[in-house]
């Protein structure tokens, strides 16, 4: 696969960039209200997807006339050990800015069609090709790739496998998580648990490339959070349609989980995010915002989740910017207090790219997928699935998404938007056989 970074200037650069993104940025918005107005699936959706998609390739373009043209310079060859239609394939890798990362670029739209129906795409704060001094094994391991020949001089992943793997290193696992729901929605969810181990069992390689967990009991935040390194890649599966309800709000279990998090925050700033810098030496800080808390409830002011998410907002984020789990929440910040996360998260649930995408990358992911828009659990799942049967048969994320993409555009439809509905940030190019 051959991959061309399209580099966006920083933002206050050129005005007319941030005034372009900007529009696009509310447009972007707009589409709640049709959603609510016409369905989640609805006609105008997908023209509004393609209508904001128009504007981000206009912005883009205006900024760098050359930024699509196939036959520029600078590209960045990564293995592909995969069938040709990827080996051939053209894709595109968006640097930008923070600031510019939660807007849904998969709607690329040329004016003629959207640029997803022919080429693979991702985006990221950093370009395609992988740091040469990079220690995470999965980057060691797809350069090595390159370089490999097997029996009869092939180099197809089947008769090339053997030789990433030679090092001692297992079947990579990725562990399934189930989000908090409701129970009628709770049975969609392991419905997606079942579609991928379907997909990963009848992929080409699906068994020899990763194995499937989802575990007996629920996973409650802090063995999560502990645990994530353990596994190579994580599956979050959530309500795709509408945020997850919160639990009730007199369970202490939520609160627990909300100040887990909130000591995941740096010391500076979580003193100040909720009023401690000048707690006397010795009284222990949980202690004192249990204490804060009560005290504001005998006011009559509201819950100590609601005070948690008001002082640390601009860490924490919506209610949608979080995973919930049955014993509480997780933020993408809490990994840090339990080693990290895994190279590949994949978070289906409510506007989970927009909303945890860039935070899941800057907490140590390598390559997030995830919705970009509300969706229904049906074409949610078979994305899903399409995902990792194509990830099963050697697929690179990026790859694997653009093939999700065209399956579900052939069988929705084109003014189906469910094709349109995801996307992936951070290195595209990693693949199952890599981690």
């Amino acid at each position: 696969m051959r991959w061309l970074d399209i580099n966006l200037p920083e933002p206050g650069t050129r005005q007319k960039l941030d005034t372009d993104l900007a529009e696009a940025r509310s447009a972007t918005a707009r589409i709640t209200e049709l959603q609510q107005r016409d369905g989640l699936d609805g006609l105008a959706v997908t023209r509004h997807m393609a209508e904001v998609g128009r504007m981000l390739f206009q912005a883009v373009t205006g900024s760098d006339t050359g930024a699509f043209v196939p036959e520029r310079t600078g590209s960045t060859h990564t293995p592909c050990l995969v069938g040709t239609d990827l080996e051939d394939a053209l894709a595109y890798h968006l640097v930008m800015d923070d600031t510019w990362r939660d807007l849904p670029w998969a709607w690329l739209h040329n004016g003629l069609e959207h640029v997803l129906v022919k080429h693979p795409l991702c985006w990221s704060n950093h370009g395609a090709a992988l740091p040469t001094d990079s220690p995470r094994p999965w980057m060691q391991r797809q350069v090595r790739a390159g370089y490999m020949v097997g029996r009869g001089g092939s180099t197809d992943l089947r008769h090339t496998l053997h030789q990433l793997r030679e090092d001692g290193v297992g079947r990579p696992q990725l562990l399934f998580v189930a989000g908090h729901s409701k129970e009628s929605v709770r049975r969609l969810i392991y419905r997606e648990a079942e579609a991928i181990a379907a997909a990963l069992a009848g992929a080409p390689l699906g068994s020899a490339l990763a194995r499937f967990e989802v575990p007996a009991d629920a996973i409650n935040p802090t063995r999560l959070r502990e645990q994530a390194l353990a596994y190579q890649a994580i599956h979050y599966a959530g309500p795709t349609s509408q945020p997850a309800a919160l639990a009730d709000q007199a369970d202490d279990r939520w609160l627990e989980g909300l100040i887990t998090d909130a000591l995941a925050v740096p010391d500076a700033e979580y003193e100040s995010a909720v009023g401690l810098e000048e707690l006397p030496v010795g009284v222990d800080q949980v202690t004192a915002l249990l204490d804060a808390t009560s005290e504001r409830a005998q006011r009559g002011e509201s819950y100590s989740g609601d005070l948690l998410r008001e002082r640390i907002g601009r860490t924490a984020g919506a209610d949608a910017g979080q995973w919930l789990l049955d014993d509480g929440p997780v933020l993408p910040e809490g990994f840090g207090r339990g080693g990290g996360l895994p190279p590949l998260v994949f978070s289906n649930h409510y506007r989970a790219l927009p909303e945890l995408g860039s935070r899941f990358t800057r907490a140590g992911a390598s390559s997030v997928i995830g919705p970009l828009v509300p969706l229904y659990s049906r074409p949610a799942r078979h994305f899903a699935g399409q995902v990792y049967r194509a990830m099963g048969g050697g697929s690179s994320v990026a790859g694997a998404v653009w093939h999700a993409a065209r399956k579900l555009r052939r069988e929705c439809g084109v003014d189906h938007p469910a094709w349109l509905s995801y996307g992936v940030q951070g290195y595209g190019s990693l693949a199952l056989q890599y981690l």
